[in-house]
């Protein structure tokens, strides 16, 4: 203890007459609060180690240091000349330290009750350089339709598997603004990968305060510059099949102010017919801590994108020539061209030490133009809306009482004009025409508005036992202007009934290193204004929303000393008034509530750390998804289909990684996604083959002379040329049901970054 005094004595000498150590702060990477008791090393001397008393001390300038702290990750700095908040990330085998930040109230990944996937930006990272898609695959529970890079269908436990050709059932969140559109339909492929650093997913209806989605919801949260940071980043990558990508970023910290730009441009010919991209994609986001009580959020984010449609492709040529395009598509040159805009601003306020408001305001607005062979489609859609939460802790009969009190107002206006696509006649003379605008078909404009008043809240009930309680009320408003149809009144208005979806958990701490969670909740998702519509352009009125009953049992801990964690749940949702498409032409879809589902399953997930040395970091992470979706009651017509499997979902899904780290600087990652038989038609007479899909990725790092930073990477995707449907048009009125995979594929990249502050 004598030389820890001596040092300490040493270092408050150094700084009383000399003045050459400045003032660090060590916080918590996630909540940014202090961390107490953090000890530091200096560089190259193990022998030198004290503590930071609050997480706060004074440090020599100029210096290199290590801190360390039980239940968080090793943190090398290097101290400069003005004062310093250094944050250290927590450790994944430490559950208490894992806070989620798509709960408005603040607690740990042990302390929750219910299903939640939690991936950071370095796991992400460890997945292609192009989309998200692979790192969601990764998630137990969590399937993903991909048909192309602009193509996409997320499902969560079987919900949203029958939306033909977006993602539906699902809401999703970009830092608090929504990516779901005022019908139900979300595309979280829009956001460029590497702007993001967070990524939460809440299976089934468990959290009451995002109002409608079956299936679960969820949560991006961006990649942000570390504080006293400021750095200027290019990355770079091309590969198979005409792949451009390029990423610059700019990213400035300080103790008052966070600030990150990036700049993204993508191309591709895609492996197909028609299947090209190209993408410019720019965002910001700021961050504002303007004192002790109040700070403000910004974010805004802009995408313009021309994608075309390959569409999908019957058996035959899905075996014989997957890289066709389907017949029509390739002659129209069927393409989808938009801009879009993302913008909010969220303040948060400190009322006092037990109660905070956070209040957000944002807009999306998206201009489309899509040419498909049947019509020519012209979209433009604007939104508002405001969240608004107060959340805090209140002392009630010998409990803290955590709790949050909100709502949300959703605003959107759309318009959209059809028109006849007159390819056709000109494919004797021209045989890839391109679209051919015609006569307008339809011209419409629609009002779609809702509300969601929210609580929830978390209180103990015994010493290791905490429940929590939530609900939602909904109400969904509809106003449709028909411009073309003389037959009725130009103007319809309608609404749903409000629906009040509660929750209810209990948690319980088997012991220090072991929870287990009970859950039942309700969910609901209307009806999508087109789902209502006829193809006589008449709303059917007598459509209901479907809703569901999720009940839930799971375990999730932590054995640290064997650095392995693990969670596992089973499920049981039942989803009434099942919306079932009638398709009665290519382009003519009528919809009724027609049945009951049911969507059972077990889910796990098993990290391990098999070693961790200076030298060496290795790691191995395997998840699981089993299920049994059916229909328990589903009468179409005159077909009977109750008791078969649920269409469009996969019988089971595992997906294994393993990663290593060198102090060389080499890392890499092998990684596998293994996929049941799929059923593509309601009778289940036809269903896709399992399929394995195997990856690798190398790389190197290093840091070079001056204040440059090297990370070169290589993969190669499909890494055993797979043949596999990647999505499907389930019961397609064609027999086209088929989207081909990527073949065997290859990618290379280099980033350079330049640090502005010495590192």
């Amino acid at each position: 203890m004598l030389k820890y005094f001596i040092f300490f004595l040493q270092l408050t000498s150094i700084s009383c007459f000399a003045q050459t150590t400045v003032k660090v702060q060590a916080i918590d990477a996630e909540t940014g609060f202090e961390l107490d008791s953090v000890s530091v090393q200096k560089a190259n001397d193990p022998e030198s180690t004290f503590l930071l008393f609050k997480g706060q001390g004074n440090l020599l300038i100029n210096s290199n240091y290590r801190l360390i702290k039980m239940g968080y990750q090793d943190r090398e700095v290097f101290v400069g000349e003005e004062s310093q908040l250094i944050s250290m990330e927590a450790d994944p085998f430490f559950l208490e330290n894992v806070i989620i930040q798509g709960t408005p109230i603040s607690i740990s990944l042990k302390e929750y009750s219910g299903a939640i996937s939690i991936l950071k930006a370095k796991e992400i990272d460890r997945y292609q350089p192009t989309i998200i898609i692979s790192a969601l695959n990764s998630i137990p529970g969590v399937y993903v339709h991909s048909g192309a890079i602009n193509t996409n269908r997320i499902t969560i436990r079987g919900v949203g598997s029958r939306s033909l050709f977006s993602t539906s059932q699902i809401r999703a969140f970009y830092e608090d603004i929504p990516l779901t559109t005022g019908i139900g339909e979300t595309e979280i492929e829009d956001i460029e990968l590497q702007t993001i650093g967070r990524l939460e997913v809440i299976k089934g209806p468990n959290s009451s305060i995002y109002g409608a989605g079956l299936g679960g919801v969820i949560n991006l949260y961006a990649r942000s510059s570390g504080f006293n940071e400021q750095a200027l980043r290019n990355s770079t990558t091309v590969g198979s099949f005409g792949l451009v990508k390029n990423t610059i970023s700019y990213r400035s910290g300080t103790e008052k102010v966070n600030f990150t730009g990036n700049y993204t441009y993508l191309k591709s010919d895609g492996f197909r017919e028609n299947n090209g991209v190209d993408r410019h994609s720019f965002s910001t986001t700021s961050k504002f801590l303007i004192d002790d009580k109040n700070d403000l959020n910004a974010i805004v984010y802009y995408i313009s994108q021309e994608a075309f449609i390959p569409s999908s492709l019957n058996e035959e040529d899905f075996r014989e020539d997957r890289r066709s395009a389907a017949p029509g598509w390739l002659e129209s040159r069927a393409n989808e061209d938009y801009e879009k805009l993302i913008a909010g601003i969220s303040w948060n306020h400190k009322i006092n030490d037990h109660i905070e408001w956070k209040t957000s305001l944002f807009t999306n607005n998206d201009v489309s133009d899509e040419d498909r062979p049947f019509n020519i489609l012209r979209e433009n859609t604007n939104t508002v809306g405001m969240r608004s939460r107060l959340f805090g802790s209140t002392a009630l009969f010998n409990s803290d009482v955590k709790w949050n009190l909100g709502g949300e107002y959703f605003g959107e206006r759309y318009s959209a004009q059809t028109f006849e696509n007159q390819f056709r006649d000109l494919l004797d003379s021209i045989p890839i025409p391109g679209s051919v605008r015609g006569e307008q078909l339809s011209n419409v404009e629609e009002s779609r508005r809702f509300y969601n008043l929210f609580f929830q809240s978390q209180f103990s009930l015994l010493s290791r036992l905490t429940g929590s309680i939530g609900f939602n009320l909904n109400q969904t408003f509809y106003t449709l202007d028909d411009f073309n149809n003389s037959s009725r009144s130009p103007t319809t208005d309608f609404n749903y009934d409000p629906i009040f979806a509660p929750s209810f958990g209990l948690n319980y701490s088997i012991n220090e290193s072991l929870n287990s969670y009970a859950v039942a909740s309700r969910g609901f998702s209307p009806p999508t204004l087109e789902e209502t519509l006829n193809p006589d352009g008449i709303v059917n009125l007598d459509l209901e929303p479907e809703t569901g009953w999720n009940y839930e049992f799971g375990f999730r801990g932590s054995l640290e000393k064997l650095r392995l964690f693990f969670d596992a749940s089973i499920y049981f949702m039942r989803i009434d008034d099942l919306l079932v498409v009638d398709r009665i032409a290519e382009d003519q879809t009528t919809n009724i509530n027609a049945g009951r589902t049911n969507h059972d399953g077990i889910e796990a997930l098993i990290k391990y750390e098999i070693v961790n040395s200076p030298k060496l970091k290795w790691n191995a992470r395997i998840t699981g998804s089993w299920n049994n979706h059916q229909f328990e009651n589903f009468v179409n017509n005159e077909d009977d289909f109750s008791g078969n499997d649920l269409t469009g979902v996969p019988r089971f899904q595992i997906s294994g990684l393993t990663s290593f780290e060198l102090s060389s600087g080499f890392y890499g990652n092998l990684d596998v996604q293994s996929v049941g038989e799929i059923p593509v038609t309601d009778d289940n007479t036809i269903e896709t083959d399992p399929y394995q899909v195997w990856s690798l990725k190398l790389g190197w790092t290093r840091e070079l002379p001056g204040r440059l930073s090297l990370d070169a990477n290589f993969g190669i995707n499909n890494l055993f040329d797979e043949t596999y449907s990647s999505q499907l048009q389930i019961n397609a009125f064609t027999q086209r049901f088929f989207y081909a995979g990527l073949p065997r594929n290859y990618y290379g990249g280099v980033s350079l970054t330049y640090n502005f502050r010495k590192r």
